[in-house]
């Protein structure tokens, strides 16, 4: 049989989808699954789904139908099983593709939510200080122009995935792993509830009871449904959810954070403390003895929020050298590295340093720490149109009018 009945074949074959039967097709010369497979971007998602739902059943009546006819029924046989290779080797190569879009979605929900947690899960307010919000519960403030853009990407990708894939034909697994990519986005944008609507209890509970390979839909769906719990002020919904991926990942990096910070906000200090420490120790383990110094702005981060569960607890001294080493990370990543985005933790870790300085009694050191922290607000504010940082930088001035009082 010639290539140009072949693939008329094959077009009858897969429910009469007139792409295949395009003449750019005919003159291609052939129909095997590997000579196919670099055009599945040219699929509709109703084309696809129709590949992907077809059967041998359908092969061999869509073959009769096509009358293919010939005096060697063996022949016949062979057309027939060849088709069938063929098909098999397109749905494969059809998943393939759907499970490199599913990863690719995967890396861009990571990569928000890790920038998400070092922007809105800072762990809050010092007492004895004027309290700015820094927290997704706490505040609709605009986002930094990296982390907006690495969430208009994530959007752009789930809309280039919506335009060209069938989800209902995606399976279990591969649905549940849009739905977080989803919930994700919807955590960004502050949809907390359509976050836990499109992230419900079932898919913890369908994932858990699951085998090995799907440990890590489990960890996702309950980091996405405890982001929005926490988004929700739900502390205690919000820590089951965190506890749940202690549970299955024992990595400090992956989870001691946002634990301490939502045991922060349930009054459990000293429990937050421990997470702190433990996250501390840890990042400085693979900063200082492994050289990952791409975690460096994350043990900053650390520090200084170890440094607010310090001063909470009244343990001054210890909490200043946690915001000593938090400023001189993030210093040297701003100033010397041109981590601009960091400006805004710098001046927060200043300013968090120069409220346990003013407790203690240390009132010039303290003004400092102000007067630097207003400077970087300042500039924010005025030249980077940061304009949700407005409050907060009138914030850090109170604070320095406190320190110059000198109670």
């Amino acid at each position: 049989m010639d290539s140009s009945t072949r693939i008329r074949t094959l077009a009858a074959a897969i429910k009469g989808l007139a792409v295949l039967a395009d003449p750019t097709w005919l003159t291609a010369g052939a129909v095997l699954a590997s000579e196919l497979a670099p055009h599945l971007d040219s699929l509709s998602r109703d084309q696809r789904s129709a590949i992907s739902s077809a059967t041998n059943e359908e092969w061999k009546e869509a073959i009769s139908t096509a009358k293919i006819t010939s005096e060697n029924t063996a022949m016949t046989l062979a057309c027939v099983l060849r088709l069938e290779s063929e098909l098999a080797a397109l749905k494969a190569a059809i998943a393939t593709d759907w499970d490199g879009r599913i990863e690719g979605l995967t890396r861009k929900c990571e990569s928000v939510q890790k920038e998400l947690e070092r922007v809105t899960f800072q762990a809050g307010h010092l007492a004895g200080g004027v309290r700015f919000a820094t927290h997704m519960a706490d505040s609709a403030a605009e986002l930094s122009p990296l982390t907006r853009s690495l969430i208009e990407a994530l959007r752009a990708s789930l809309s280039e995935f919506d335009a060209n894939v069938d989800v209902d034909v995606l399976g279990p697994e591969r649905q549940r792993r849009y739905r977080i990519a989803k919930g994700t986005l919807a955590n960004a944008e502050r949809r907390f509830d359509e976050a836990l609507s499109l992230v419900p209890e079932e898919d913890i509970e369908a994932a858990q009871a699951a085998v090995e390979s799907q440990t890590e839909s489990l960890v996702d769906a309950c980091r996405v449904r405890g982001d929005a719990l926490y988004g929700q002020c739900r502390w205690a919904d919000a820590l089951c959810c965190y506890e749940r991926i202690g549970r299955i990942r024992h990595d400090p990096l992956v989870v001691a954070n946002p634990m301490g910070n939502t045991l922060l906000r349930l009054g459990r200090i000293e429990e937050a403390l421990s997470q702190y420490t433990l996250l501390v120790d840890h990042a400085t383990r693979l900063v200082e003895e492994e050289g990952r110094t791409d975690l460096a702005k994350d043990l900053a981060a650390c520090l200084n929020n170890r440094g607010l569960a310090r001063s909470n607890l009244g343990r001054l001294e210890p909490a200043i050298d946690d915001y000593d080493k938090a400023v001189e990370i993030r210093t040297r990543l701003v100033e010397e590295e041109g981590r601009t985005d960091l400006a805004n933790d710098l001046a927060a870790s200043l300013n968090n340093r120069g409220i346990a300085r003013r407790a203690l009694g240390r009132f010039e050191p303290a003004i400092d720490d102000f007067d630097k922290a207003v400077e970087i607000y300042t500039h924010l504010v005025a030249n980077e149109g940061r304009s949700d940082l407005v409050d907060t930088l009138e914030n850090v001035r109170a604070n320095r009018v406190l320190a110059q009082s000198k109670p």
